[in-house]
């Protein structure tokens, strides 16, 4: 799985509503390269924040906390917070303002591979979204806002997502498949595993949002960090997500992530 660049956006007065939950702003771009740090500021909505890309410290009140790639930050109204940067990659965010009545607190979580892969198969389709004031795109708009939102709000573990029994074996099933064969390919897993190919695509997608494809590929991204995080050598960690190539496997590392495998573990906040 390749990850494209995304494109920027910003949408604002979206007033996206579900019922008691709108989207008021939503932003996804990275950061300027002058602007390391962001000042203390608060805003009069809640704000989520999702870091897709780079380094750095979300302060929130005076509390410091490591955020990378995955790491989910939701701020209360009102609250005081600030950006650090520690990594000279710009980074990537997207930030939701919205105004809900959920518990005044504070969320920050690194996300699973299955939860970042959710959200960023769903920041795709915002290339599709048109930015005219018709009346079909700003339906479009404030749908995709909508959907990212509920996203991240079962990914904080605050709402989270009623699974059928039936999904949670065939994700199951999936992740020890790949732990006893790193190197399984998509297409041999339905087989593998006793589906048809198109049963076992729509199974995974109605759970996670995702093609089977996409979450093998996350399946082995989140194995091949813990190994990087752990000193594990550059060569197991190619391992464990099943290249028997090292070349090869850092490319594909840095298509998944925008960094080679040595530079992630250099600047991997959950390191320190």
């Amino acid at each position: 799985m390749t990850q494209k660049p995304f494109r920027s956006v910003l949408w604002t007065h979206l007033n996206a509503a579900a019922d008691d939950v709108t989207v008021v702003r939503l932003e996804l771009h990275r950061h300027l390269p002058e602007t390391a740090h962001l000042g203390t500021h608060a805003h009069r909505h809640w704000q989520a924040l999702v870091y897709l890309s780079g380094q750095g410290t979300q302060e929130v009140a005076n509390v410091h906390h490591a955020v990378g790639p995955g790491t989910l930050v939701i701020v209360p109204p009102h609250v005081p917070h600030a950006f650090h940067r520690s990594s000279r990659q710009s980074p990537l965010c997207l930030m939701l303002d919205f105004r809900a009545k959920w518990p005044p607190q504070t969320s920050v979580k690194n996300l699973a591979a299955v939860e970042i892969a959710r959200i960023r198969s769903l920041l795709a389709n915002l290339a599709r979204v048109a930015d005219d004031q018709r009346t079909p795109d700003r339906i479009s708009r404030a749908a995709a806002a909508l959907g990212l939102l509920a996203a991240i709000s079962e990914a904080s573990g605050w709402h989270p997502r009623p699974v059928r029994h039936s999904a949670v074996t065939v994700l199951h099933q999936v992740q020890k498949a790949l732990e006893s064969d790193p190197a399984a390919s998509p297409k041999s897993l339905p087989s593998a595993l006793g589906y048809h190919r198109d049963h076992l695509n729509r199974l995974v997608r109605e759970e996670t949002g995702l093609s089977l494809g996409r979450l093998a590929a996350q399946i082995r991204l989140h194995r091949a960090q813990r190994l990087l995080r752990e000193h594990s050598l550059v060569r197991d960690a190619a391992e464990a997500a099943g290249f028997t190539d090292q070349n090869y496997f850092a490319r594909w590392f840095k298509k998944q992530t925008g960094v080679t495998p040595m530079a992630w573990r250099a600047s991997d906040p959950a390191r320190r």
